[in-house]
């Protein structure tokens, strides 16, 4: 039995629902937020209206979650289009696969913009039973696109050593953007388009610096992974990417 259509009340309350959820989850962290605090912040006097319009506290985080990261990745893997295709038969480089792994987070963030989505994504970060959850979901079929093509530039880099890169990397990214966003909500006068953009190509060139810096022989003996560290770039080209 099909649902019967949302009214345009509903929905209303549903958005304001998913707005002050997304604001209290980024300024206080998704553990310390309560449901009777979010139907209250929303005007909602339905106290089930969570329930009633996500179905529970973790359908809220997921529909906050999807409504951010699923558009952010369709950009993300539209930059990788663009930098594939000029990139012709060439590799892209790391600068250009780290533009693609960024820019997307910051889009649209302007000068006195009041937002929480990068907050709230920073706080999804530190729970890593969510981030566990969402990552098999597959909402990030960009990064791994990314991280894919990353290993097919620096195939001298053992698994292991990869692995922990972009765990670094996303975590430049992420508190890069919520940091910035923080800046830009409690002291705008502060935040210009050209410091905006001076702190995204920052951003860009430590993420291309994380994967472009060799990796030390001390990273090489705890990664316990020897062998593939000494794969040539010939020997994967002979199979494909990876």
């Amino acid at each position: 039995m099909t649902k019967p259509p949302r009214t345009k009340r509903a929905e209303d309350a549903r958005a304001r629902i998913l707005e002050v959820a997304e604001r209290l989850f980024a300024l206080h962290g998704i553990d310390a937020v309560s449901m009777r605090q979010i139907n209250e912040a929303a005007g909602q006097k339905n106290g089930s209206a969570i329930h009633y319009h996500f179905g529970s506290r973790d359908g809220l985080i997921d529909a906050i979650f999807d409504l951010r990261v699923t558009g952010t990745d369709a950009l993300r893997r539209q930059y990788l289009d663009q930098v594939k295709e000029e990139a012709g038969e060439n590799l892209p480089t790391l600068r250009d696969i780290a533009s693609a792994i960024v820019l997307p987070t910051f889009v649209e963030l302007k000068p006195g913009a009041k937002t929480y989505h990068r907050r709230f994504v920073k706080q999804i970060h530190l729970q890593h039973h969510l981030m566990d959850r969402f990552l098999s979901k597959r909402y990030d079929f960009g990064l791994r696109e990314c991280f894919r093509l990353i290993r097919w530039i620096r195939p001298d880099i053992p698994a292991p050593v990869q692995y922990h890169r972009y765990i670094h990397a996303s975590a430049i990214s992420v508190d890069a953007a919520a940091n910035l966003e923080e800046r830009n909500d409690l002291d705008p006068k502060s935040v210009t388009q050209d410091w905006i953009d001076l702190h995204v190509a920052c951003c860009i060139d430590s993420i291309a610096g994380v994967f472009a810096a060799p990796v030390s022989d001390a990273a090489i003996n705890l990664s316990g992974d020897k062998e593939r560290s000494s794969t040539t770039l010939d020997q994967l080209r002979a199979h494909g990417p990876m």
